[in-house]
């Protein structure tokens, strides 16, 4: 009896592996913009019904087949890991494995005061699939940086450089920071994916999203998404975490529980609803955490607890639709705390973009060029909670837009592209709340939103504008890893009742440019 067990056991392993003799990658695409565009344009023109509202989307719903030169064989090694390929590759039957190191190395200048800035970033990714169902994910970074002074007030206050983890400084404002990400990604059909590890999240189709971002720091989630026809249904649940004066102090704990239910009409019509509903820790003993956190029915929370309930809901929309085979218009709006009898003081965002692709429609081979135009509003104390620590934020950052709330922001994009060279043209405004360290007009999400200033005359006549111009020429080294040179010319200005500043700051270098970090803010 062992031994027909035994033997029995001998053939599912052999039936296994010649089942993954195949592969197909269950890998993300990154969430760097650029690339987010790339994707964006080839699914407009696709036939194959593609739900791209929540992001990252999986290579495996999105096969792109990189155009590199026919002669690619005849390269010296050299060449071809410089230019071509990942630098190391390690394939077997049901097995690939590759490794490409990360670099930012970027010197600035301030071009008024004539001080000088950095950043050093090195690092590596592991990248993977075994067979044609699992896929794997790791990458860490190591990082010194001495940032422009407006930056370094926001990582004082938040005691996190944005986006990458906790701030460590050092003599002369210089830091010392690190990160490490990973997740593994198991597709069991066509209509299954599973995912958990510590990444970043996006759900949208603009330059901003009013309800997930990629803003603040990584974080461990558990993502499912299942896909039936025109349908597409995901549930994530993740950990936020917050603490104050250091970053070895004691963190506070909250837990996010996302459904998002996406219908494509037709190719290029998307439209899907959303529900993020925030647990609170276990430092408040007057709520306690329960099974109902694990619950995926759509909506069955927010029935449950209300908006304006201590589990904090939000909910909201997200859509898309194709105007034609190069323009999108796309749409968010995001709901916090509706108050029918008094609109004015209900909590809402909301936002409107267009798109248009390929403005040459290929008439000028090798030649691209992109626009994409945004308009975004939020309310005051959007995202703000009675208990702090509870908020819409993980890290000490935003998790939505990362100026917060109580404001407008319009934001242009321009992206002009020439074989491997390109050059990218960004401008946007924020008309704010000037809030005070005491004193919530509207736009701090990490004050209590019970220490309001609900006077809107006065809250509408205290206002920050900040504007922010960034031109950037860039040279890509090799597509696969997205290594390019860079050098940008960017101008900051600050304007509000008390203070008006510009800065105009001068950068170059070379770099993996497979994230995003904001400081338009």
């Amino acid at each position: 009896m062992a031994y027909s067990k035994k033997k029995t056991l001998i053939i599912l392993i052999i039936f296994l592996l010649i089942k993954l003799n195949t592969f197909s990658q269950q890998l993300n695409y990154n969430l760097e913009n650029s690339n987010f565009q790339n994707l964006n344009f080839n699914i407009q023109n696709s036939e194959k019904i593609i739900l791209s509202g929540f992001k990252p989307i999986i290579q495996l719903d999105l096969s792109l087949e990189l155009k590199t030169d026919s002669l690619i064989s005849s390269k010296n090694w050299f060449y071809r890991k410089l230019f071509l390929e990942d630098f190391v590759i390690i394939e077997s039957n049901n097995f690939n494995f590759k490794i490409n190191p990360i670099l930012n190395l970027e010197l600035k200048k301030d071009l008024k005061s004539k001080e000088n800035y950095f950043i050093n970033t090195r690092g590596i990714e592991f990248k993977g699939d075994i067979g044609k169902n699992f896929s794997f994910y790791s990458s860490f970074y190591e990082n010194q940086a001495k940032y422009e002074p407006y930056i370094t007030d926001i990582i004082r206050q938040s005691l996190v450089v944005p986006g990458q983890g906790a701030a460590k400084f050092s003599e002369n404002n210089k830091l010392d920071f690190s990160r490490v990400e990973a997740y593994i990604s198991y597709s069991p059909n066509s209509n299954f994916n599973f995912q958990a590890g510590h990444s970043k999240h996006f759900i949208g189709e603009g330059y901003r999203s009013l309800l997930l971002s990629d803003n603040a720091f990584i974080y461990p989630f558990i993502k499912i998404s299942s896909t039936f026809g025109k349908f597409k249904y995901i549930v994530l649940w993740s950990q936020y975490q917050s603490f104050t004066t250091a970053y070895y102090n004691y963190h506070y704990r909250k837990y996010s529980a996302i459904n998002y239910l996406s219908y494509v009409l037709k190719p290029g019509f998307e439209i899907s609803i959303f529900e993020n509903i925030i647990w609170p820790s276990n430092t408040n003993s007057d709520t306690n955490f329960d099974l109902n956190f694990f619950n995926p029915i759509l909506f069955f929370k927010s029935v449950q607890y209300e908006l304006n309930n201590e589990k904090n809901v939000l909910i909201g929309l997200n859509s898309k639709i194709k105007t034609s085979k190069f323009s999108q218009l796309y749409t968010q709006l995001a709901i916090d705390d509706a108050d029918i009898e008094k609109l004015n003081e209900s909590k809402y965002a909301f936002q409107f973009g267009f798109k248009y692709f390929d403005l040459f429609h290929n008439n000028f081979k090798n030649q691209t060029l992109f626009l994409n135009a945004e308009y975004n509003q939020i309310a005051n104390y959007t995202y703000a909670y009675e208990n702090s620590a509870q908020n819409y934020s993980n890290y000490n950052q935003a998790i939505a837009h990362p100026a917060g709330a109580g404001l407008k922001e319009i934001v242009g994009i321009l992206n002009y592209n020439f074989k491997k060279f390109g050059f990218d043209i960004k401008f946007n405004q924020i008309i704010k709340s000037s809030d005070t360290t005491n004193t919530n007009f509207g736009s701090n999400i990490f004050l209590s939103d019970n220490n309001i200033i609900k006077n809107h005359e006065i809250a509408k006549n205290l206002k920050t504008t900040i504007q922010n111009l960034n031109f950037t020429f860039k040279y890509i080294i090799n597509p696969i890893s997205n290594l390019q040179i860079f050098a940008s010319l960017y101008k900051r200005t600050y304007k509000n009742e008390l203070e008006n500043t510009y800065n105009l700051f001068y950068s170059f270098g070379i770099r993996t440019n497979i994230n995003n970090y904001y400081y338009d803010y």
